[in-house]
């Protein structure tokens, strides 16, 4: 375990937020998981030493975690795939409202896929949105500094 950790890209990072999710339930069945489960551990270390908002949204839906280690999750998804799959979804609605909802439903978890992805550097992951200008969606600088004049 403590190798998993140290090999985290920030395990001081990563112990805290595995503390605080073993916390949250019953300690016992969590460790039970990262035992039986190849990968569990790499997957929570990885997670929890990339990205704080990850590792406090798993915390907070600490259900998601079996949903994380299942196979299909961890795949990467072809956009054809999705495509197909988001028409299936909707064609059988045909009120406005209801596609919407069906497409709300698509989304979740598939957006949710991109967690792991995105902690462990998988091709796939989806980038960070920026606004034009090099700033984020919140005003906040992501990319280059502007040039000086």
């Amino acid at each position: 375990m403590l190798g998993e950790l140290a090999a985290a890209p920030d395990p001081d990072m990563a112990l805290n937020n595995l503390e605080r999710l073993a916390s949250q339930g019953e300690r016992a069945a969590l460790f039970r998981l990262l035992e039986t489960h190849p990968g569990a551990l790499h997957l929570l270390a990885k997670l929890g030493g990339t990205s704080q908002f990850l590792a406090d949204t798993l915390r907070r839906r600490p259900t998601l975690l079996p949903w994380l280690l299942e196979p299909d999750t961890m795949r990467q998804w072809l956009a054809d795939e999705l495509e197909t799959e988001l028409e299936q979804s909707v064609r059988a609605f045909d009120r406005p409202e209801a596609r919407w909802n069906a497409l709300r439903r698509f989304k979740y978890p598939k957006s949710s896929r991109a967690w792991p992805m995105s902690a462990s550097g998988r091709p796939g992951a989806w980038p960070r949105r920026t606004c034009g200008d090099g700033t984020g969606s919140r005003g906040r600088r992501t990319g280059p500094p502007p040039a000086s004049p």
